[in-house]
């Protein structure tokens, strides 16, 4: 039997563990977002920032196979880092190792095609709009309120 594992937050950090679980198997994952579904919004005028993914974050995404490339076609690599001051030019530095430059929608939506491949989404349930209001860590309990006002109770094996 599976355990059930409840992510609260689908965002980058809790994408990246979902991927994890998702191959050693064993388990039955459910991610709860605040926000909205980054898939179903165009991205123009959306609030995202960018991100430099440098050598530990990439040894992190490397163990999902295809993750690195797949991050590689949505973002720019750089092999230099520009240090901007108040005055004067800005101070270029050369890095050794390349830092992958990529937005964090970018970022979540790759995540979220890598989880979720319509081949096989089984064993994976994701609900965004939603609100963690209440945690019962003896019965690994979490309660959530939706945006349209109501109320969940999701219990789970593993919470997160």
């Amino acid at each position: 039997m599976k355990r059930k594992v409840l992510i609260v937050g689908a965002g980058p950090a809790g994408l990246l563990l979902a991927l994890y679980l998702r191959r050693r198997q064993g388990y039955s994952l459910q991610l709860v977002e605040r926000g909205p579904d980054p898939r179903r919004s165009s991205g123009n005028g959306q609030r995202s920032f960018p991100l430099a993914i440098q050598t530990r974050g990439l040894r992190a995404l490397r163990g999902i196979p295809g993750l690195e490339r797949a991050l590689g076609e949505r973002g720019i690599w750089s092999r230099q880092v520009a240090l901007h001051r108040r005055r004067g030019a800005p101070r270029l530095i050369e890095r050794e190792a390349p830092t992958l430059l990529i937005s964090r929608t970018d970022l979540v939506r790759t995540l979220l095609d890598q989880l979720l491949p319509p081949s096989d989404p089984a064993d994976v349930v994701l609900r965004f709009n939603q609100t963690l209001v209440d945690i019962d860590t003896n019965g690994c309990i979490a309660r959530f309120e939706t945006q349209q006002g109501g109320t969940t109770e999701e219990r789970c094996d593993l919470l997160v």
